[in-house]
């Protein structure tokens, strides 16, 4: 009820739950993005503590920002009540001192919480340790009430226009910076530019693998699947026989496995698994109680937008997650076993799934006939 009649009120609240669960606040941000609700990312002048909704859209909590603490973002709030922060340094000179530490004002400007002032990230991690190492001692002399000649407080330059003109980083550190910091990529994500190749090639997404238990449903244990994201580890093993095989775990926009490849296998990925980043890895999916998924690999590409698919595909929609439904339409796909590719969209979660390579269909008039009975004309599309 609340998240059809106050989607942005409840999204704001769940997502505010789960600020250190990482995986579960990745999977909330590809909720908003199906509801069509954007996310503003973290702003020094108008996020809260926790996630809020701002003019139509949800505003990133600061709580959920590595290393800031609950005295800090208390201190920005008071702070800002009467005036907003002009920049930067107007910042630094406002808050107070006691609340400011290196590891804190780090995070914001990685996190984008400044970016609204218009300079580059690099340009405030390039001064930030001298900024806080200056107010410290401004308020050091406020203190012993020492003064200069002129009787003034001492003081420099404080405008951001004098920040050093230095280029940003690349794309790809600043999103480095932002999973560091955040727990999550947020402005964009290194996949994002494969994101349709993804959509045609993979089974499933990793956060939907996630949910089934290997009994029920379409995907079962020792399903052949195809899955894709970007290397994050590789443990390299030497067996019995002295044959090299790898543990490794790759990660999608929404969560990350593990991959167990075995020497046959490796052989033949190895030089590529250490030169490469981004993946396509098919295997077998093995599900055991009280673990999460793994897969066992039997063949391991490189994720290439060359890859995009010409084959034609069956798409097939469902209302609903119906078990006896799909339990029929998987015993007529197994008795027409071809080479097209079958995806499954559920409407009531508006989710698609691709079917395990093991269920390719023979794309015939007999198929589509009997899917007819099953399904309705107007659920069954050939592309």
């Amino acid at each position: 009820y609340l998240k059809k009649h106050y989607p942005l009120e409840f999204m704001a609240a769940v997502m505010s739950t789960v600020m250190n669960n990482h995986k579960k606040l990745g999977q909330y941000i590809h909720d908003l993005k199906d509801m069509k609700i954007i996310l503003l990312p973290p702003n020094i002048n108008h996020s809260y503590g926790k996630f809020s909704v701002e003019n139509g859209c949800v505003r990133y909590g600061l709580l959920a920002i590595k290393n800031v603490g609950k005295g800090l973002i208390e201190n920005i709030k008071d702070k800002r009540k009467d005036k907003l922060f002009l920049g930067f340094r107007d910042f630094i000179d406002r808050v107070d001192s006691n609340e400011l530490n290196r590891k804190a004002v780090e995070s914001l400007i990685k996190g984008g919480a400044f970016d609204e002032f218009g300079f580059h990230r690099s340009q405030l991690l390039s001064i930030y340790e001298k900024e806080i190492d200056m107010a410290h001692k401004k308020n050091s002399f406020i203190v012993k009430g020492q003064m200069n000649i002129f009787g003034d407080i001492i003081e420099v330059d404080r405008t951001d226009e004098s920040l050093p003109n230095i280029p940003e980083m690349k794309n790809k550190y600043l999103l480095e910076f932002e999973k560091e910091v955040l727990g999550i990529y947020l402005s964009g994500h290194p996949l994002s530019e494969y994101e349709e190749v993804l959509n045609e090639q993979i089974t499933l997404n990793l956060s939907e693998l996630a949910e089934f238990d290997g009994e029920s449903g379409i995907i079962k244990d020792g399903d052949i699947i195809t899955v894709g994201g970007m290397l994050i580890k590789i443990n390299e093993k030497v067996t019995k026989n002295e044959n090299k095989m790898a543990f490794i775990e790759i990660e999608d926009i929404y969560d990350k496995i593990e991959v167990i490849i075995f020497p046959n296998i490796y052989r033949k990925a190895e030089e590529m698994l250490k030169n490469n980043s981004y993946f396509l890895i098919e295997g077998g999916v093995v599900f055991k109680e009280d673990e999460p998924p793994k897969i066992i690999a039997n063949q391991v590409r490189i994720l290439s937008n060359d890859l995009k698919s010409k084959e034609t595909r069956l798409y097939l929609k469902l209302k609903r997650y119906d078990e006896k439904l799909l339990k029929d339409v998987m015993t007529l796909l197994k008795s027409c076993k071809g080479r097209s590719i079958v995806l499954i969209y559920i409407e009531e979660n508006k989710k698609t799934i691709k079917v395990p390579e093991n269920l390719c269909v023979d794309i015939n008039n007999g198929l589509i006939e009997k899917l007819k009975i099953l399904l309705g004309q107007e659920s069954i599309k050939i592309r």
